[in-house]
């Protein structure tokens, strides 16, 4: 049985290509993914009728994991911008607005196979944190009330 060689003129280029090849094949299974599904209901006075900011915070390791988490969303939505900028390969996120009493069709997003767990901050006029944990291997609802968030796996 033959051996199958890629010849561009120099007798390395077969153990360089096979590199190239194993590399990036254990880059595409670290940069793995897997899709997350949320679906959402949102009541006529959510919020106590005003504007929902919800922000999907997926962290890329364990210690900023432990930071965020320490965090209300009233803190998160006060750094959020500088937070995004200092750690952008290691945290991903997605926002959003609502309004009361939209309709929202669920959600499919792409999530780190790596990654175990998710953190939801929402704006909240009541007293609390606001800060709820997922797992992000489940589908996600999430209920928004007029006074609280509603969350299942």
């Amino acid at each position: 049985m033959g051996r199958l060689r890629l010849h561009l003129g120099s007798p390395n280029v077969t153990p360089l290509v096979g590199l190239w090849l194993l590399f990036f094949c254990l880059f595409q299974a670290a940069c793995a993914t897997h899709p997350l599904k949320v679906a959402m209901t949102i009541s006529t006075d959510a919020n106590n009728n005003s504007p929902v900011l919800l922000s999907v915070v997926i962290p890329k390791n364990q210690t900023l994991f432990k930071k965020l988490i320490d965090m209300t969303a009233k803190q998160w939505f006060a750094q959020r911008e500088q937070l995004l900028r200092d750690y952008r390969r290691e945290l991903e996120e997605t926002y959003y607005e609502f309004i009361p009493g939209q309709q929202v069709p669920e959600i499919n997003r792409k999530v780190p196979n790596k990654v175990p767990q998710g953190i939801l901050f929402v704006n909240y006029q009541t007293p609390g944190s606001h800060r709820y944990t997922f797992d992000i291997n489940q589908p996600l609802k999430i209920g928004f009330a007029q006074q609280s968030v509603n969350l299942s796996q």
